[in-house]
């Protein structure tokens, strides 16, 4: 998740764009490599925190107000 949220990063400057995706990313990668189902889920619960944290940037990226880094 850190590369993915690495890459986003570079790519659009914006770093809540990059940490939500890479919290979706993060009970994926659980999956993907094979992970028990305890730390699959506490990814998910990680991705729904931070998501939910990320509320208030959600509603400016969709007004387009959210601010890039240079």
């Amino acid at each position: 998740s850190v590369v993915i949220w690495a890459i986003l990063f570079g790519v659009f400057k914006i770093v809540s764009v990059a940490s939500i995706i890479a919290a979706i990313f993060l009970p994926v990668f659980a999956l993907i490599f094979q992970k028990s189902i305890f730390v699959v889920l506490f990814c998910v619960l990680i991705c729904i925190v931070g998501t939910y944290k990320h509320k208030a940037n959600i509603k400016r990226l969709l007004r387009g107000e959210e601010k890039r880094l240079i």
